[in-house]
């Protein structure tokens, strides 16, 4: 519970509001709040070996290199959390463990991230860990609920204001050397630069969700992955523009992705429901009424079997594609309102 405030005329290279050095010593409850000043590195808490609880940094003002809520250098970390409210940070972590991150949560409302924004950086395993962005500049920064070595899961990236720069990248979580699973990415506002769900270096994506509620210009992904990308679903809410190609998985193997395309929604480049330089099979892309100015690939890569489109009847708009190619299954849903007048289920040979 302790408390430290960088105020102006600070130019210091360590703030550490709790500092613990015993081997298995925890950090509890202490608040860095930096004002105005300098400072190399601000962090709420440090660890050596015990575990780093509920601590909290604050950027208001001034100039961070590394702003984080917690550091545990043999530890875990637990429900730390960074809040940028303004100045600017060149990398913002709220929690940095060498055990596990569980919980922790990174929020930008003003100010500028300008290298990293993450809600956790583990060595180990890293779960339902949050970055929230309100406002601010990131500035091509890399996004991330969580990075881990081990497995990173339920993690989740929230974008509530515009982010305009297209170096950009913005991921659900990656996993080094584990597997990425059930991470989620929600764009509630327009968004310049790449996306994806959930990454894996060295293992498997699974499960893994894009929720797309406003415009993006850039490449998105359900999931990439060095072996397997299973079970990602991207969905693109009606109306919604999207400047770019959407993957439901890449990889080696990209198996049972789901795209869904929403009513009135655009996505100027490819659609495909895997990329595996292997496998791709029963990948889905559901299209309702959207369009797709380039096509539509059911699986992209060297093997591609039993994928599906379906198109779903719409009463004011008729689904559209350049044309469709890796598919097996085609399917046309009429609904029970479908009546003569109504557009036509699926026209090709649109183009941009």
């Amino acid at each position: 519970n302790n408390k430290l405030t960088l105020k102006a005329g600070a130019n210091v290279k360590n703030a550490v509001a709790g500092d613990t050095q015993t081997a298995g010593g925890t950090a509890e409850g202490n608040t860095l709040r930096f004002e105005a000043g300098q400072a190399e590195n601000a962090y709420g808490a440090k660890t050596v070996g015990g575990k780093a609880l509920k601590n909290q940094a604050i950027l208001a003002g001034g100039t961070a290199g590394t702003l984080k809520g917690a550091e545990s250098t043999g530890g875990t970390a637990e429900e730390n959390s960074i809040e940028i409210t303004g100045g600017t940070v060149t990398t913002a972590i709220a929690a940095d463990a060498a055990g596990d991150a569980v919980g922790n949560k990174a929020v930008l409302t003003a100010g500028a991230v300008t290298g990293e924004l993450k809600g956790a950086k583990s060595a180990a395993k890293a779960n339902k860990n949050t970055v929230e962005i309100e406002g601010g500049n990131v500035s091509g920064a890399k996004i991330m609920g969580a990075e881990a070595k081990g497995a990173a899961e339920e993690n989740v990236v929230t974008i509530k204001a515009a982010v305009s720069n297209a170096s950009t990248e913005i991921t659900g979580a990656h996993s080094t050397h584990g597997n990425a699973a059930k991470n989620i990415v929600n764009v509630n506002a327009a968004v310049s630069g790449s996306l994806v769900g959930g990454s894996a270096g060295m293992g498997d994506a699974t499960d893994n969700v894009l929720n797309i509620n406003a415009n993006v210009t850039g490449d998105v992904y359900g999931a990439r992955a060095h072996h397997a990308s299973l079970r990602n679903t991207v969905n693109i809410k009606d109306g919604v523009t999207v400047t770019g190609n959407v993957t439901g998985g890449a990889c080696l193997n990209a198996n049972e992705n789901t795209i869904n395309i929403g009513r009135g929604s655009t996505v100027t480049g490819n659609v495909i429901g895997g990329n595996g330089s292997v496998e791709n099979k029963n990948n889905i892309i559901n299209l309702k009424g959207g369009t797709v100015t380039g096509d539509i690939i059911g699986g992209a890569g060297a093997s591609a079997d039993n994928n599906t489109l379906a198109v779903y009847h719409d009463e004011a708009n008729t689904s559209q594609a350049h044309d469709f190619n890796k598919i097996k299954n085609l399917h046309f849903y009429l609904g029970e309102s479908i009546a003569n007048e109504n557009p036509t289920l699926l026209q090709l040979g649109v183009t941009n």
